[in-house]
């Protein structure tokens, strides 16, 4: 089998890239280790991305908008966020910026179904699930061969790495990656509530963690509560009741209590409803890893094989999928001139594009976690300072803003709007 290029990852930014490249006239192997998702609108998924106006405007070019909009999808008008151990807070309006919403809250299985249905219409892309690469062969003066578990073998210009953290293609093409490991894991549920959530997303700054309300319907709730991962199996490291280990032992009516506790600490101007009930939990470890480089000999990385941050700003998806269109971009701009797509100087282009940009990101987001994570008074004071500045002061205020909601930054054509600067 022989294709222009191989995708190795088949989750939302590697079929988002393959639907982007298929657009340009480009064949595709799209490889995935397990099945490929299908989603169900009869079945609550627990994992879910504050999709920002940028990744909106990438699934409008792909042409998927209007079937994920038909999936169960919310947008958020409103974002209202609070330090626990102070009265310090920061809320954001979608009027304050000219947009009809902030961003919405999407299940990542009814995403990545819609890029598969997109995909199965393109005589150009071949899909492979249950698939795993055993081995890059990749000589000078030719094209790599990317061989197969089952002994099968396909060659290509360009194999592109979606695999993910533990990412098989940065592996065998030997790339690094520096990792910082939380201690945290996110513990993920849904969440049903009292009264409607007036279309707004709340997060809470804990000494233990950041615990983020995400609005799925009128009364119901994505929580996603990113808390330190305790010690022994029940323990109670420091005295820590909201360690991870702890929490999942918790009953749904005691884990519930403890979100109204956090909550109603809220200093908000919207309420948060109270938390009558929740379904079964998940849980997942955090951590941040970045690589050394993006690039190997005829190999390029995207999304979280390339990086992982942590997700108290929702924005991992969303860098993911920029990674996506500037690599479409620059292969693009590389076939209108002739050029071999694995050539070194045009992937570099893309390394140099998102990579700067990336390490701020992930670099900011290890910063806020240390920062809220401390009981420091002096810290405290700080963090309810720097808020309330924040707050108040409607430059910076603007600025964090519409890079959160995809609308400032170095972004890729197909992500620009006439909000954009």
């Amino acid at each position: 089998m022989k294709f222009d290029i191989a995708i190795v990852g088949g989750g939302l930014v590697g079929a988002t890239t393959a639907c982007l490249l298929a657009q340009q006239g480009l064949s595709i192997c799209l490889l995935e280790s397990g099945k490929f998702p299908l989603w169900d609108e009869r079945v609550e998924y627990p994992r879910v991305s504050a999709i920002n106006s940028a990744s909106r405007q990438i699934f409008k070019a792909i042409g998927i908008w209007q079937s994920v909009l038909s999936a169960r999808v919310y947008p958020y008008t409103n974002m209202q966020v609070c330090e626990h151990q102070s009265d310090a807070k920061i809320a954001f309006q979608c009027l304050d910026y000219g947009v009809a919403e902030l961003g919405y809250i999407i299940e990542n299985d009814a995403i990545t179904s819609s890029l598969l249905q997109r995909l199965r219409q393109s005589y150009r892309v071949k899909l492979l699930e249950n698939t795993t690469v055993q081995e890059i062969v990749n000589p000078r003066d030719a094209e790599p061969t990317i061989v197969l578990a089952n002994g099968d073998s396909l060659q290509c210009q360009l194999i592109i790495g979606a695999d993910g953290a533990d990412s098989s293609i940065r592996s065998l093409s030997g790339i690094d990656s520096t990792v910082f490991d939380y201690d945290q894991d996110a513990i993920v549920t849904r969440v049903t509530l009292q009264e409607c959530h007036k279309n707004t997303a709340y997060q809470s700054f804990t000494r233990t963690g950041v615990v983020a309300l995400l609005p799925m319907s009128e009364r119901q709730c994505s929580v996603v509560w990113s808390c330190n991962r305790g010690g022994d199996r029940g323990g109670d490291r420091g005295g820590d009741q909201h360690n991870a280990n702890n929490l999942m032992e918790l009953t749904n009516a005691d884990f519930c209590a403890q979100l109204n506790q956090i909550f109603s600490a809220q200093t908000g101007d919207i309420p948060v409803p109270h938390i009558i009930a929740c379904t079964k939990r998940s849980r997942f470890p955090l951590r941040q890893h970045h690589a050394q480089t993006y690039l190997g000999n005829s190999v390029v990385l995207v999304g979280d094989a390339a990086h992982v941050t942590h997700p108290l700003a929702g924005l991992g998806v969303n860098i993911g999928l920029l990674d996506a269109a500037t690599l479409s971009e620059v292969l693009a701009q590389a076939q209108q001139r002739g050029l071999p797509l694995n050539r070194r100087s045009v992937l570099r282009r893309y390394e140099r594009w998102r990579k700067g940009e990336n390490a701020l990101v992930l670099a900011a987001m290890k910063a806020f976690k240390s920062l809220f994570a401390s009981a420091n008074p002096l810290l405290i004071n700080a963090r309810r300072a720097g808020l309330d500045f924040a707050n108040a002061a409607s430059p910076l205020k603007d600025k964090l803003a519409r890079h959160a909601m995809g609308l400032s930054g170095d972004l890729p054509k197909i992500c620009k709007t006439k909000q954009s600067l």
